[in-house]
């Protein structure tokens, strides 16, 4: 586990309620969300660091916006400022832009740098870059939808905590209304979280683009893919972190083909929306497990999006 930065410590002591000086790269759904919680319920000053069209958008509003017109005012900026001290910098990008934001924040003054990027990576290559003094990680179960840069909705459910590596952080983000947990084991988690969740993603792009649901076969292919990845995990030397996942890992294939055959049909159609744009991350996450584990992913390599 990473070591506890000044920062951290701060909050431990007590200093989460005061206002910290927070930077978020990235104002994707996650990035936005949770600048939105740091602001309104934190009480902290947020600078969001954004590019294209959503800056245009950030620096016309100077705030996150919800569909009911609510406003999280923010500092809004075209590029990280290198030289301030944060004393949080959150990384909320794509797996696929980790080692681009890398070049950037890894210069950064910030005092403590947590990334938020669902990888199957190793976080290793995240904590070697910036200091293990400074990496912290945060993996966001929660879902967060934006429509024409605007949240459709800021609650997020205890049932879909962020996991943070750092009990601090776990009650600066619980203070601003973001649930959150601890692990002790975060590579285990997240890898064992990705080799889950990947098979879902595609076979809701699927049903996304068909308009009904998989096929008894697809369904067969998407529960061996998900065996496929436990077994990857394992085979790296994790542990599977909670009797959900566990379970999963241990339903006979049939039984889990069932269950997929189910789910493509009963998903609400508003997370059918939410996971259908997930193509790029889902075959990402197979081109990770397959480097991860040369030769040991036929299964997932199937389902792979673009294949």
């Amino acid at each position: 586990m990473a070591a506890t930065s000044d920062a951290g410590k701060a909050v431990q002591s007590g200093g989460d309620r005061k206002a910290l000086r927070i930077a978020v790269f990235g104002a994707g759904c996650i990035g936005s969300m949770m600048a939105w919680h740091l602001v309104r319920d934190g009480g902290h000053e947020v600078t969001v660091v954004a590019r294209g069209a959503r800056l245009v958008q950030l620096q016309a509003d100077q705030a996150i916006l919800d569909k009911l017109h609510n406003r999280a005012e923010i500092n809004v900026s075209a590029a990280l400022d290198l030289s301030v001290p944060y004393d949080l910098l959150l990384v909320p990008v794509k797996g696929h832009q980790v080692a681009e934001a890398l070049h950037t924040v890894q210069a950064s003054a910030a005092r403590t740098i947590m990334f938020m990027s669902v990888t199957f990576r190793s976080l290793s290559l995240m904590r070697d870059a910036v200091g293990v003094g400074r990496f912290a990680y945060g993996f966001p179960k929660f879902p967060a939808v934006m429509k024409h840069g605007i949240l459709e909705d800021t609650q997020i459910s205890s049932f879909t905590p962020v996991i943070v590596t750092e009990a601090c952080w776990a009650k600066l983000f619980k203070n601003a209304h973001v649930p959150s947990s601890l692990t002790l084991d975060m590579d285990s988690y997240v890898r064992a979280h990705i080799a889950a969740a990947t098979p879902l993603l595609t076979s809701c792009v699927i049903v996304h683009k068909r308009g009904a649901g998989i096929t008894c076969a697809e369904a067969t292919s998407h529960a061996k893919a998900q065996a496929e990845g436990f077994a990857i995990v394992q085979q790296l030397g994790h542990n599977i972190p909670n009797a959900g996942l566990n379970w999963m890992r241990h339903t006979p294939l049939r039984l889990n083909s069932v269950v997929f055959w189910l789910m493509s049909r009963m998903l609400p159609s508003s997370f059918q929306e939410l996971l259908q744009t997930s193509a790029k991350e889902a075959a990402d996450n197979i081109d990770e497990m397959s480097n991860a584990a040369p030769g040991k992913t036929a299964a997932l390599l199937t389902i792979r999006p673009g294949t």
